[in-house]
């Protein structure tokens, strides 16, 4: 065999030896495993709101989103504070799944287009603070589409508002006041303490010369099941979470007994 030809047929045979193997007929072929990329979290939902009241009072929030929740909680601030002093509280219920609405009542925050807090000791617009009531409406209006299970929380006057719009609505299954008041800015509570028949929990430091005895009385009147929980020195209203961090959890626990 001539050298060229020799030559030839080394590279044809080699050539072939580096193909792969065809698979046969009917034989099985290897599978390959492709990763897919990690699945995000899904970002907390966090969405700036607005409704009108029955007396046309236009009200701001924040709505702390959960998709397919069952149950919601409306958030009441105190005089002169707005929803962002519930931050910190409301995200922490948006992580045990509930639905949250932080309001900014009437003249606070940004639900000021009928003036501020501030101009309601005028004689003219003492009602005011009692039409905060109208607030908690529309609040739960707002939501009712849907089909939650209610709850509320309130601090201060906030509190005060919270037990008088449950007393109204059968539909709200429990309510947490945070040093409540018998009367804050002519918002009184102890007829609505004896007609709401849900579940209250009453929180309230032993330091606050006015909402502590209060706050007891309410709890020995209340209409339905209900808990007092007290600090020796706490603060007052929303500022009690912060003073006493375990009391989200508590509220958390609490929460949970009623859903």
């Amino acid at each position: 065999m001539k050298p060229y030809a020799l030559l030839l047929c080394m590279l044809l045979l080699l050539s072939a030896c580096q193909q792969p193997p065809a698979p046969q007929q009917g034989g099985e072929v290897e599978a390959r495993v492709i990763e897919q990329p990690e699945a995000k979290p899904a970002e907390p939902m966090v969405t700036e709101v607005s409704f009108k009241t029955e007396d046309n009072s236009e009200i701001h929030g924040t709505l702390y989103d959960v998709p397919q929740a069952k149950e919601a909680v409306i958030l009441f601030h105190m005089l002169g504070k707005d929803r962002h002093s519930w931050d910190d509280f409301a995200q922490a219920l948006q992580a045990e799944g509930l639905k949250v609405l932080a309001l900014d009542l009437r003249g606070h925050g940004a639900s000021t287009k009928r003036g501020n807090y501030e101009i309601f000791y005028d004689t003219m617009s003492l009602g005011e603070y009692q039409k905060m009531v109208f607030d908690a409406k529309a609040a739960k209006n707002f939501l009712k589409e849907h089909g939650l299970k209610f709850h509320l929380v309130g601090a201060s006057i906030g509190a005060n508002i919270a037990l008088t719009y449950a007393a109204q609505d059968s539909e709200i299954q429990s309510i947490v006041l945070l040093s409540p008041g018998e009367e804050y800015r002519g918002v009184r509570t102890f007829e609505a303490n004896e007609k709401y028949k849900g579940r209250i929990l009453f929180v309230v430091s032993e330091d606050d010369a006015y909402s502590y005895p209060s706050t007891t009385a309410l709890s020995q009147r209340a209409g339905g099941p209900h808990l007092l929980k007290t600090y020796p020195d706490a603060g007052h209203g929303s500022d009690m979470l912060k003073s006493r961090p375990e009391l989200t959890k508590l509220i958390i626990d609490w929460l949970k007994e009623a859903y």
